[in-house]
């Protein structure tokens, strides 16, 4: 199940809606951004919460310019009843074989009670004038999809917490030994590839390995996408040294221990564990373009799930 992703051109489609009238997708590109919901069952439970809560909010989408469609594999005749019911200001698409669903990503394996079957992932894609993806939502609860929406089309860049970075900001410049003590000059790698920069706080702690293990393992899928990977932390390089080698790390990691590059990032500062106060290293990473501008600034995620954050948000 591959989902689109952010600044993928959305798939062109048309669908019967409630009434029996077939609704294009091309006919809303360039004039409207679009919201396409998919959602597994008409009338359902966290189905219908999740229409009422667009339908309530349907003024302020109406103000962003913003035009709604919830799809289904159900039948027309089922969606009426649905809209009637609920008295949904929006159209709803019958996509009975759910090749739409397919063809966004939306449709795959997935857990029914204890069986896995294919079926719909409630998924939502806010699709640009040009016709290409701004946002995929699929981490959110039903009673707050709205929510979720406006959030997204309203984006509050984030920054970094101890200065002004932030996203379209030039990548500070620095100097950093690795590992085997070699200099890196970041000015090397700026127009020749993509660039991830994390900073984490101390090597061989569990959070901190699990973060590692993750972008070991997605390693070849980064180099697809011609993206280099730097690891920073206050540590020195013989420690950074035993903890590549024992966890097969399989790129680069810095060691800034006076933590003079974490402070041009603006990540290193007062933190609380445990109920002390200290300055340290805060969990962020930065996504650096070919033109040396940061793209992302990534800075809520669990550790476990770190290496799929980066790859959502290449």
């Amino acid at each position: 199940m591959n989902t689109l992703k952010k600044s993928d051109l959305a798939p062109l489609f048309s669908l019967v809606n409630q009434d029996g009238q077939v609704v294009h997708l091309g006919d809303y590109i360039g004039k409207s951004k679009v919201l396409v919901y998919f959602y597994p069952k008409a009338s359902t439970p966290g189905c219908t919460m999740q229409a009422q809560g667009l339908r309530d909010h349907k003024s302020a989408l109406d103000q962003e310019n913003l035009v709604v469609f919830g799809i289904s594999p159900d039948a027309p005749s089922k969606l009426l009843n649905f809209k009637t019911k609920q008295a949904l200001n929006f159209d709803l698409l019958a996509d009975e074989d759910h090749q739409v669903a397919e063809a966004f990503g939306a449709w795959g394996p997935k857990k029914v009670g204890k069986d896995i079957k294919d079926g719909i992932h409630r998924y939502s894609f806010i699709i640009g004038l040009d016709g290409k993806i701004e946002a995929v939502l699929t981490k959110f609860k039903t009673k707050d999809h709205h929510q979720a929406v406006v959030e997204a089309l309203n984006p509050v860049l984030p920054s970094s917490p101890f200065n002004d970075l932030t996203i379209g900001s030039d990548v500070p410049k620095f100097i950093l030994p690795d590992q085997h003590q070699q200099l890196h000059n970041i000015e090397d790698v700026i127009g020749k590839k993509r660039i991830i920069i994390y900073f984490y706080p101390q090597a061989a702690t569990p959070g901190c390995t699990v973060q590692a293990q993750g972008l070991r393992d997605i390693k070849n899928q980064l180099d697809q996408q011609n993206v280099a990977v730097f690891g920073i932390s206050p540590d020195k390089p013989a420690k950074l040294l035993k903890f590549a080698e024992k966890e097969q790390l399989n790129f680069t990691l810095l060691s800034d221990v006076d933590h003079q590059v974490a402070e041009q990032f603006g990540i290193w500062g007062l933190k609380q564990f445990m109920g002390r106060q200290f300055d340290g290293i805060h969990r962020i990473t930065f996504v650096i373009g070919l033109d040396g501008k940061i793209e992302q600034i990534l800075n809520k995620f669990k550790t476990k799930d770190h290496h799929q954050v980066v790859l959502e948000n290449l």
